[in-house]
Parts: structure tokens; sequence; C-alpha cells
């Protein structure tokens, strides 16, 4: 878990304070730009920013064109990207390897070199991020002209794990009003939202080590205890994400943005 390293804590006690105590709102964007690209450098390494900001810096040019082509060139290019990083290797395995045996072991061999075998972090969010703003724009919805906040829009570091998915027309007037109205409130009940996300974490980690322990034994127990194991299963993937989408939007309020809530329904 991202947020649960000794690096990240030490990031954000440097980060946070220095973007606190800085009061212009565009030096608080540098700092929060700059925070964002050295989070993601360090969780996914040169090799896994590239792809990203190559897709970014196309997904701006795209928009600000609001040439329907080139969005929906963009478009198609992102969800391949996607479909090139993370699904390449099951293709492989599964489709091929059920047409020959032989088939699957040669794709497999030329692709080594070439799909990693990590894909980026969080392209699945990127992607879904780029494609909603592009699919807004050709819908007739205005492109961000602005530079650093279409960067920020694209690599800001709490969302980036696990969301939630932000909205360009609602996130860019929060990240306005948050650089420039950031308060003690904010960052105080962005840590109580934290340790809401953290608490949920701990019971999505026990869930996850009954589940574990059960698996194995499932045959041999009862109804009751079948349906027991899979509410266990149904709680540990809600307090899994919605922990960490507490904490993405904690995190963010105590820069003074607010994220949009992600959990209110999640069945």
């Amino acid at each position: 878990m991202l947020f649960l390293t000794y690096w990240f804590v030490l990031f954000l006690a440097i980060t946070l304070p220095l973007y606190l105590v800085v009061r212009r709102p565009l030096a608080r964007l540098v700092i929060l730009l700059a925070s964002c690209a050295v989070f993601h450098t360090h969780f996914a390494g040169p090799a896994g920013v590239l792809p990203i900001v190559v897709l970014a810096v196309l997904t701006y040019l795209a928009g600000l064109s609001r040439n329907r082509y080139a969005c929906g060139a963009t478009v198609v290019l992102c969800v391949a990207s996607l479909v090139f990083y993370k699904y390449t290797k099951f293709l492989c395995v599964n489709i091929a390897g059920s047409l020959h045996p032989d088939l699957k072991t040669y794709l497999l061999g030329s692709v080594q070199g070439y799909v990693p075998d990590l894909p980026p972090l969080a392209i699945s969010f990127f992607v879904f991020e780029f494609v909603h703003y592009l699919v807004d724009v050709t819908r007739g919805g205005q492109p961000m002209k602005n530079v650093l906040d279409f960067s920020l829009y694209s690599i800001f570091w709490p969302s980036i794990v696990a969301g939630p998915v932000k909205r360009y027309q609602e996130f860019v007037p929060a990240l306005r009003q948050g650089v420039a109205a950031v308060n003690s409130d904010d960052v105080v009940a962005g840590i109580l939202r934290v340790s809401l996300g953290l608490v949920k974490k701990i019971i999505a980690d026990n869930l996850t080590a009954f589940i574990t322990w059960g698996a194995p034994h499932l045959a041999e127990w009862d109804l009751l205890w079948r349906w027991y194991f899979v509410l266990a299963i149904s709680l540990r993937i809600l307090f899994d994400f919605s922990g960490y989408s507490d904490m993405a939007i904690g995190f963010a309020r105590m820069h003074g943005i607010r994220l949009p809530e992600n959990f209110n329904w999640p069945y």
C-alpha cells in the first residue's frame, strides 16, 4: 500500500508544510505539481511515467484542438495503451493458448522484451480520466487551456491509487479554491478522513486473512458459514476500496481540495 510506507510519510512531511507555508496560489500550484511528479516517478519509475506523460500531452493537445478526429484518435490510442500494457500477456496465454500451445509460447516470447511484467502505475485510472475528458470536449465541453490545471488534473497524487475518478469541470474550480483558501480546518478534516480510511483498511486486511484461511475449508462448512464467507468477501471489497478512497479524499482535503465522494451507495 503506497500510503503506508516510510517514504510516503517523509514525502508528506516535507511537501504538505511547504505547500501550506507558501501563500501565493501560483506557488502552491507549482509545489503541488512538483510533489505529484515526485510521487509518481518514485512509485512508477521512469519507464512507468513516460507512457503516461505521452498520453497526457496528446490528450491535452487533442482537447485543445477540439477536433473530433484528433480526440477520437487519442481515445483509441489511450484504450490501446491500456490493452497493450495490461492485457497483452493475458490474451497471449488465454486466447492464443486455446488455439495452439506453440502459438502461446511464440507470442509470449515475441512480446517479452516489449511488455513489462507490471503495467505503468494506475494506467487504468489515467485512461479513464483522459477518455472522460476527451469525450466531454467532443460533446461541447470547454477544454482546459491552462497547462498547470491540466497537469494537476492528470497526475494529482492523492487520487492516483484508487480514485475517485475526477470530472475536470469540478476538479479545476476545487483546485483553484483550495490553493487560494486552504486553512487549518481543511487539514484537520483531512486527517480525520485519512484516519477513517486507515481503519477501513485494517478491517479489510483482517477480512482478507479470514478469507485466505477459510477458502480451503469452504466445502466443509455449513450453509450459514458459507454466507458469512460471501459477506466477508463483499465487505473486504467495500472496505478496501472505500478505505483507499477515504484516504485520497483526506489527503486532498489537507491541501484544501475537495474530491467527489465515491462510495455513498457501493452495492
